[in-house]
């Protein structure tokens, strides 16, 4: 894709790759791009609806799979400008669905939840974006665990979870994962340096794959919180 305009891009936007394949590609290419699209972002889509609906496991996975039906079927690419980021064309699909969910269930009989009645857009759009920000810092995460395994530098990685409060923990302060690593301060502060600097890079791809600006797109989810 054209790069103009995107001065702050390090890497090709996968997201937007996948969108010009979905609308431009020959039929099996529309139709592999627009599946990995749903795949990219099921998981985020998922949690929201879960979270709004208030509703079984299996009633919201029918409600995530139809919300990405439609997005197929609706052809909802062609409607897609460029933005530098995919989040807010999302957030806009999420409430167009969300309300349309509303106006279904808007018969005798059938019980729509107080939270989901009473949610706002702007909630909805905080909703997405807190969605999008776990996601993304599980992803990139994810690749960090596996980078140093791969280097066979696990306890870097369990050092920089338990710094980070990762899993529900509290951050754990530089004595207390000296002590409990067995290792000194000065050994656990370049342990953590180095693994902050692959957390940064792993968070940047991961964020490229779906902005033109993933500095930007970070800053945005609030994650500039891991580059200092």
């Amino acid at each position: 894709m054209s790069s103009a305009g995107t001065s702050g891009r390090i890497w090709p936007s996968t997201i937007w790759s996948l969108i010009r394949q979905g609308r431009e590609g020959a039929p099996e290419e529309r139709k592999e791009a627009r599946e990995r699209l749903c795949r990219l972002y099921y998981k985020p889509v998922f949690s929201f609806f879960q979270k709004v609906l208030r509703v079984s496991v299996s009633d919201v996975e029918d409600v995530t799979q139809d919300f990405f039906t439609r997005f197929v079927e609706r052809d909802f690419l062609q409607n897609i400008t460029h933005e530098k980021s995919f989040r807010g064309f999302l957030k806009l699909a999420c409430r167009r669905h969300f309300i349309n969910w509303l106006e279904s269930r808007r018969s005798p009989g059938i019980e729509v939840p107080l939270e989901a009645a009473t949610t706002s857009p702007e909630r909805i759009d905080s909703m997405i974006d807190e969605e999008v920000r776990a996601w993304t810092l599980e992803e990139a995460v994810s690749r960090l665990r596996k980078e140093l395994i791969r280097q066979g530098k696990e306890l870097q990685f369990h050092i920089f979870e338990a710094r980070a409060g990762l899993g529900g923990m509290a951050p754990t302060s530089y004595r207390e994962l000296a002590a409990g690593f067995g290792i000194s301060v000065y050994d656990t502060g370049n342990h953590l340096a180095s693994a902050r600097r692959l957390i940064r890079k792993f968070l940047l791809e991961v964020a490229a794959e779906r902005s033109d600006d993933p500095s930007e797109e970070l800053r945005a989810m609030g994650l500039q919180e891991f580059f200092h």
